[in-house]
């Protein structure tokens, strides 16, 4: 019962249910009373409380601390306790000091001896929700009993204010199906009586406790939390719910999308001086590293996380940073460091009573024996965690233990024990960061047991997962890592499906795993290549090793990492990257053959190569058939490859120096035997000049001149129309490109200023490209050739072609470093692939053009396929370098063709021929090559 309850004012009284509703409603309400009755403290008691029901703390504060001056003047303890508990919930608000749970109690004692129970509960209703925060939700129930008879009074709502709370605390206790019932009838009664921001509070609690089990509901409750706190214009909820949706993001497996809300969730915690929030977001800023093999950044961030909580007193959450650092040690290989924090966390984990904590600690201390071959010490660990798991309710994380001893069992050779732990490992199928692992060991078991067709359906689904993860992320670097965690499966794959004979199967998983990074850079931004990465993680490293590394530096450079990755967000937000990436179907292989006989007509023949287990896969499709064949990748087919393709075997290989020297009995003998390798037979039968020959590489075979492998008596490029493709895949994309004009931008650069060797005939090669195109032209020459002035001129429309006679350069191991040397700067990769070029074709009469940067994974970084990435239709380009002027009938005959209606590929293979017929060099024409030219001709 509420003792001498104190004279409110009802205009008060007013103004905060006004707040419980619309607090920008109630603001203009109190601020009209102000306006009336400025010196009254009531009225700016309103005012402040409508500003912090509105999470507007600084503005609340000085309204506050205004009227608890007049209130001391005349001596109202209600307005002086009321102003008390406001500026204790800024503080609150803030997190400014970890003991704001105890002043908030003394006040609730004040209040309450003073005879107010009423605002004593709520008081003690905002002691509980710190306490929660803080990490002791075990003190959060018995608080809740005390003021339990006082809510009820109350009514209906403010008990569920006080069970959502509650549904908080047992949650936090582990239970997450008790903690879920209890918030959704707290839910219902603010659905009810259409408090919507108690709703959106309660829908960010209900994402928290679904994130065990449903990740789907968990993001879309997210969601739908952030668009409420949006249209109430809560900044502080908006970042609590960006940071939840992160959270799940990154258990989805769409790490990039987990790192932008994340990252902007840390950004506005920070404008709040919210530390706890700042900790808790580095805290998932860690995870998403660390579920992208960067491991050094995750430490670092569990590192400064753990710091922060220690410093606001939330033992919790500090052990679970300590507990991922741990995690991130082992990553390292840092397993001595690992194991020693890890039996420091459980410890700690015990003596507070947080069994999730423990149970994960024993998860990790499993991997780390299973890693020192101590399998069976291992597998016991793994059940005692799978229990403690099974009994706090957190079925996924008891699923994770059993997929790991499946994994052990597969390793020991026991098939059958292993199926039967992956069988109970059901429950992780929502989550692909482990679908993919459990669907390859279910595969590795029925392999095991003679059903290859059954092996291969789930190496499928596997490899399909593992695609979809990495088609979300846009750092190929980060990208070659998942994918490197994948490689035994791409390997069973294809080897399964190739003893199946299944070609159609073997180019499902080529394609799955193949131009990804074209993708990302049809919708990327610029990024840094990937020195600045090792320089960074470098950087991260040494930190971490110092036992009292400066905190300063330790932020920024966890800032500057985070910065670096977020340059490869896409310009059209990271939800475009997900909708539009993620395969939503296999390789359609009716619909690529309908595009191909559309685009190039009747007769064409795409091989498509893969490697794996040092066997090559070449699948060959054609208009009515496909094929497999599989070589062993031996040493003298690499041999062959690497004559062909590596600069310092060119004068060698391309002046047929082995035959000039008698080593070879006959002329050509390296790259005829290279053809008979990567041409099988029934290809060789199908071509004619006239016909189309795609070629989709991999690995080193995307270094090979194609059009200069000997056929008998004849180059590939006089027998038929050699084109490169990133993918099949890509084929309607690419086919649906057709040039918006028929003007020339004709650029050149003869004078580098010392940076490069000059090149005095580019501007001769500039006139006779002038002098044949018959369109509109306009030309940028040395001082004009500035990056502003060639995009500038790439924005405007109107564009057929652009020819660019100038010096690039791919670097070793730094594809994103790749550039066109212009005259004030470098034009580099990643700004060619931001340009948009409308389906024109583009020339590119310069060293390295065509040579590419090949990560694990099939991630290829390349000039030419930037210009693909930019819209271009066709990208002709050399895999090496001509000296100055030696190109130019070369380039005279291209365009002659291209005058002529021919399209780009068929002018560029005209053109090699017509060289070859007047004896040119093979070093002269051999290196050029078309790519994609899937599209309308141009109109000229």
């Amino acid at each position: 019962m509420n003792r001498g309850r104190p004279a409110i004012p009802i205009a008060f009284r007013r103004t905060m249910a006004a707040a419980e509703r619309s607090p920008r409603r109630a603001m203009a309400i109190a601020r009209r009373m102000v306006r009336r009755r400025p010196k009254d403290p009531w009225a700016l008691l309103s005012l402040a409380a409508a500003l912090l029901g509105w999470e507007r703390p600084a503005e609340a504060r000085r309204a506050l601390e205004a009227a608890r001056a007049i209130f001391l003047r005349r001596g109202c303890a209600p307005g002086l306790f009321r102003c008390d508990y406001g500026l204790l919930q800024i503080d609150r608000l803030a997190f400014a000091r970890p003991n704001i749970d105890v002043d908030l109690g003394d006040l609730a004692d004040q209040i309450a001896a003073s005879g107010d129970d009423l605002l004593a509960a709520m008081v003690r209703l905002d002691q509980a929700h710190q306490l929660n925060v803080r990490g002791a939700p075990h003190a959060v129930t018995a608080l809740l009993s005390q003021i339990a008879p006082t809510m009820r009074i109350r009514g209906p709502v403010a008990m569920a204010r006080m069970r959502r709370i509650e549904g908080v605390a047992i949650f936090r206790q582990g239970n997450s199906t008790e903690a879920m019932a209890i918030l959704r009838n707290a839910e219902r009664v603010f659905l009810r009586h259409r408090l919507w921001i108690d709703v959106a509070r309660c829908w960010f609690e209900l994402a928290a406790a679904a994130q065990r089990e449903d990740l789907d509901t968990a993001r879309a409750l997210s969601a739908l939390a952030e668009a409420m706190a949006a249209q109430a214009d809560l900044p502080f909820l908006m970042a609590r719910c960006r940071e939840r949706g992160g959270a799940t993001a990154a258990q989805q497996g769409c790490y990039d999308l987990s790192l932008q809300q994340t990252m902007a969730a840390r950004d506005g915690f920070r404008s709040f001086g919210r530390w706890v929030d700042v900790a808790t977001s580095l805290l998932h800023i860690g995870n998403v590293y660390f579920y992208t093999d960067h491991w050094e950044a995750a430490a670092v961030a569990y590192l400064r996380a753990e710091v922060q909580f220690a410093e606001i007193g939330n033992i919790g959450n500090r052990t679970i940073a300590r507990l991922r650092r741990a995690m991130a040690y082992r990553r390292m290989g840092r397993a001595d460091a690992a194991q020693d924090l890890l039996d420091e966390v459980e410890r700690e984990a015990a003596t507070h009573g947080y069994r999730t904590e423990v149970a994960e600690v024993w998860s990790e201390q499993a991997a780390l024996l299973a890693e020192r071959g101590r399998s069976a010490e291992a597998d016991a660990r793994y059940d005692q965690a799978h229990d403690l798991f099974a009994d706090l309710g957190d079925r996924v994380a008891a699923a994770g233990c059993r997929l790991d001893q499946g994994w052990l069992a597969v390793e020991a050779g026991d098939l059958g024990w292993a199926e039967a732990r992956f069988v109970a490992a059901a429950a992780l199928r929502h989550k692909p960061s482990h679908t993919w692992r459990l669907a390859h060991g279910l595969g590795r078991c029925a392999e095991g047991r003679g059903d290859g067709r059954a092996a291969l359906e789930h190496y499928l689904a596997a490899s399909d997962t593992v695609a979809a993860l990495r088609s979300q992320i846009a750092d190929e670097r980060t990208s070659s890592q998942l994918y490197a965690q994948a490689a035994r499966l791409h390997a069973d794959a294809l080897r399964i499906a190739t003893d199946l004979g299944d070609p159609a199967a073997v180019l499902r998983l080529a394609e799955g795993q193949r131009a990804l990074t074209l993708r990302r850079l049809m919708l990327g931004e610029s990024a840094p290549h990937q020195g600045a990465f090792a320089d960074l993680s470098a950087q991260l490293a040494v930190l971490l090793d110092q036992p009292r590394a400066d905190e300063v530096a330790l932020d920024a450079a966890l800032d500057a990492y985070g910065d670096a990755v977020m340059r490869f967000r896409p310009r059209e937000g990271v939800p475009a990257i997900i909708d539009r990436l993620i395969p939503s179907r296999p390789i359609n292989l009716g619909e690529i053959r309908r595009t191909l006989r559309a685009a190039l007509g009747p007769g064409w023949t795409a091989l498509v190569y893969s490697v794996a287990d040092k066997r090559l896969h070449i699948v060959c499709l054609s208009d009515d058939g496909i094929d497999l064949t599989v070589l062993p990748k031996g040493e003298d087919l690499k041999r062959l490859i690497r004559h062909a393709s590596q600069p310092s075997y060119r004068y060698y290989t391309y002046n047929d120096a082995p035959f000039a020297h008698r080593i070879t009995a006959r002329p050509w003998d390296g790259l005829r035997r290279l053809a008979d390798a990567l041409l099988p037979p029934q290809v060789l039968r199908r071509l004619a000049p006239d016909r189309r020959l795609l070629i989709v590489p991999a690995r080193s075979l995307h270094g090979l001149p194609w059009a200069a492998l000997r056929l008998e008596d004849a180059w590939l490029a006089e027998r038929a129309v050699v084109q490169v493709l990133p993918s099949l895949s890509a084929a309607p994309q690419l086919a649906g490109r057709r040039p918006n004009g028929r003007g020339a931008l004709l650029v050149g650069c003869i004078a580098f200023g010392g940076q490069a060797a000059p090149l005095p005939e580019v501007a001769a090669e500039l006139d006779r490209v002038g002098a044949i195109w018959p369109g509109p032209q306009r030309r940028l020459l040395d001082e004009a050739a500035t990056c502003d002035a060639l995009l500038a001129a790439l924005a405007e429309p109107g564009l057929g072609v652009l020819h660019l006679a100038t010096h690039a350069q791919l670097l070793p191991k730094q594809g994103r470093a790749a550039h066109i040397k212009l005259c004030d700067k470098d034009l580099r990769l990643d700004a060619v692939a931001g340009t948009r070029l409308g389906g024109a074709t583009v020339v590119l009469s310069a060293c390295d053009g065509a040579a590419a940067d090949v990560l694990p994974g099939e991630e290829v970084l390349s000039l030419s396929w930037a210009f693909l990435a930019a819209g271009a239709a066709a990208v002709l380009s050399s895999q090496w370098p001509v000296a100055d002027g030696d190109a130019l009938p070369l380039i005279e005959s291209l365009y002659a063709a291209l005058l002529r209606g021919d399209d780009p590929a068929l002018a560029l293979a005209l053109a090699q021929r017509e060289a070859i017929a007047a004896g040119m060099a093979t070093q002269l024409w051999g290196g050029m090559l078309a790519f994609g030219g899937l599209g309308d001709t141009l109109s000229i």
